[in-house]
């Protein structure tokens, strides 16, 4: 399934929206379906569509501190928004979201 990140503070203050895309690369903001995420832990998640690893070792999926390496999960969660922030309006094949898309 295609998916879209977004951020509209207009409509969602904190957080971001998934959306759906069509077969011809279509998403409509502010529509239906889509997806709020509002919790930063929830960030670490949707950063992974767009190939974010909190810890390249497999220590912890970033919800805990790394013993590996030392990052802090405020770090790692921190660097989830960054690659968010990077990638909205990016369009990535992805189906991880994609039985709360379609029950939407």
């Amino acid at each position: 399934m295609k998916i879209v990140v977004d951020h509209d503070s207009g409509y969602v203050p904190v957080g971001y929206i998934l959306y759906p895309v069509d077969d011809n690369g279509e998403w409509y903001p502010r529509t239906h379906p889509n997806l709020l995420i509002e919790s930063d832990w929830d960030y670490l998640l949707l950063a992974s569509i767009y190939g974010y690893v909190p810890c390249t070792n497999g220590c912890t999926d970033g919800s805990v501190d790394c013993r590996c390496t030392g990052k802090t999960s405020t770090d790692m969660i921190a660097e989830a928004i960054e690659i968010l922030n990077t990638n909205l309006g990016v369009i990535v094949e992805s189906d991880i979201y994609a039985y709360q898309l379609r029950e939407a």
